[in-house]
C-alpha cells in the first residue's frame, strides 16, 4: 500500500515557496506516463435510458447476486453483446439437443 500524501494548501505552498525545488524529470516523466495511462483509461460514453420498473429491479437484483453494481452488470451486459459473447439459453439448449421436453398431461396426473 502507497503512502498518503499530504496535499499542501495554497497558503502553505505561497508561505514556503521559497523552499520548493523543481522535481526531478524521471518523476515528471513518469506522471505523465500515469496521466496519459488514466486518461486513455477513462470511460468516454455515456446513455440515458428508460427501462421498465420491473425489469430494472430484477436487474438490480441479479446485480447484488453477483456482488456488483446493477450499472457495472448492464454495463459487461452490453460489452459482451456488441463483442458477440452473449449467449441465449435457449438457443443454446437447441444448439445441443438439451430442451426441455414438455410434460404430457398423463405424467402430471395422481396415480390412484
Amino acid at each position: 500500500m502507497s503512502k498518503k500524501i499530504k496535499v499542501p494548501s495554497l497558503k502553505e505552498i505561497e508561505n514556503n515557496f521559497a523552499d520548493w525545488v523543481p522535481a526531478p524529470p524521471e518523476h515528471l516523466e513518469r506522471v505523465k506516463k500515469r496521466n496519459d495511462r488514466i486518461r486513455s483509461e477513462l470511460k468516454e460514453g455515456k446513455i440515458n435510458m428508460r427501462i421498465n420498473s420491473e425489469d430494472l429491479s430484477l436487474l438490480m437484483a441479479k446485480a447484488a447476486e453477483k456482488g456488483m453494481g446493477y450499472q457495472t452488470l448492464l454495463g459487461s451486459l452490453i460489452h459482451l453483446y456488441v463483442n458477440d459473447n452473449l449467449v441465449d439459453v435457449m438457443e443454446a439448449r437447441k444448439l445441443m439437443g438439451l430442451q426441455k421436453k414438455p410434460i404430457s398431461a398423463k405424467a402430471t396426473k395422481k396415480r390412484t
